[in-house]
């Protein structure tokens, strides 16, 4: 662990820090853990002031996102928040409230979120939570959702995609956006995703 980090730590906790207790986090560019009732994470490579600001109008907009806690160089301390472990992995329930989060972030915050993996949204108390806002950048907002989309489609099969494009936009139907869903899977391919073309998993449906 960075050296910087570790003298952070030790003195953000008062050296109660016990590396035994934490846990740590995949992260493809920074280091990320757990440790009590907070989040740590250290930018390696991710741009902390970008993430920062944008979690700084999301409570403004009142936008559900972990509060922060502390902001010190390329570290910041935020607020853990809990997955409700009987309810993250129900389709069901997760992906509406997921829906209509990034619909609210769209219209409030007017940028793309990025990486549109299920995982980065947390629910509790039946409460989404947005986390992880490095990739967030200036474009097309429904890219956004399309991206979202094709991961739903990689994990849970086209039904679910259709079952739930009214949380977006009622007025979306599945054949207005198969050449978008295709775009992006053509792209996830270049990162070595294996998801099959729309055309192909709705013959399997």
């Amino acid at each position: 662990m960075n050296k910087e980090l570790q003298s952070f730590i030790k003195n953000y906790t008062e050296n109660r820090i016990s590396f035994e207790k934490t846990v740590f986090f995949a992260s493809k560019k920074n280091t990320v853990f757990l440790f009590e009732d907070k989040i740590f994470k250290f930018y390696v490579w991710g741009d902390i002031e970008k993430e920062f600001e944008i979690l700084k109008k999301c409570e403004k907009s009142g936008i559900s996102v972990p509060e922060i806690k502390h902001k010190e160089n390329n570290i910041l301390v935020l607020e853990y928040i809990k997955p409700d472990l009987d309810y993250t992995e129900n389709p069901d329930i997760k992906i509406p409230e997921v829906i209509r989060w990034l619909n609210v972030f769209h219209k409030k915050i007017q940028i793309s979120k990025g990486d549109q993996r299920l995982h980065n949204y947390i629910l509790n108390n039946n409460k989404i939570y947005g986390i992880d806002f490095e990739e967030s950048e200036k474009t097309d907002t429904f890219a956004d959702f399309i991206d979202l989309m094709v991961t739903i489609y990689s994990k849970y099969g086209i039904k679910k995609v259709e079952e739930n494009l009214k949380h977006y936009d009622k007025s979306l139907q599945l054949k207005n956006i198969i050449d978008e869903m295709n775009k992006n899977i053509l792209n996830r391919r270049k990162w070595n995703e294996n998801i099959e073309s729309l055309e192909t998993g709705m013959k399997r449906e």
